[in-house]
């Protein structure tokens, strides 16, 4: 190979894309709960991320494996990549306990995931631990139980629309409307 075709090749090389890991779709999987000194409790657990950048932003909820589709908490989420190495552990923050069929001392419950990214063949998957907002754990390291989440999805679903979607389209329309009527006032 000649010194120009290996200069070509490394220009053409550096011009591509560079592929980047996105979030951005809907996770399925298991939520287990340690929060009980009986039984160690298992519920569906469905996940919406979207990722822009560094930020995520998301909507999930537990639901009980006999009724998969009935959330008994959803939950929005938020959290930031860290800049060395962002999928090796991250965190997801609740923003916000939106909807809850169960008692409000269980669902308010929630306060973050502890997350770590990997893949397997083509499938990926989220894991790690789930803690308790401001309770005391059986568990020696605090945490109020574990999951495990596979992407099922590259996009996100009807939740993130309904709840993080609509509420910034709410959110820009009521700032138009207060912009207006001040002007109107002045």
């Amino acid at each position: 190979m000649s010194i120009k075709s290996i200069i070509l090749f490394s220009q053409i090389l550096v011009s591509l894309p560079i592929f980047s890991q996105t979030l951005t779709g809907t996770w399925e999987g298991v939520f287990f709960s340690d929060m009980s000194r009986y039984e160690r409790k298992k519920f569906i657990l469905h996940m919406e991320l979207k990722q822009e950048g560094n930020k995520l932003k998301g909507v999930f909820y537990t639901a009980k494996f006999e009724k998969p589709n009935e959330p008994e908490a959803i939950y929005t989420i938020s959290g930031i990549l860290g800049k060395k190495d962002p999928l090796a552990f991250f965190k997801l923050m609740e923003d916000n306990l939106v909807e809850y069929t169960i008692p409000y001392e269980i669902a308010n419950a929630f306060n973050e995931f502890a997350c770590t990214y990997t893949t397997k063949d083509s499938s990926e998957f989220l894991y790690g631990n789930w803690y308790p907002n401001n309770r005391n754990t059986l568990r020696a390291d605090g945490a109020g139980g574990s999951y495990q989440l596979k992407k099922f999805a590259p996009v996100i679903g009807e939740l993130y629309i309904k709840y993080i979607d609509n509420k910034k389209k709410k959110k820009k329309a009521d700032n138009v409307t207060e912009t207006d009527s001040t002007k109107q006032h002045q």
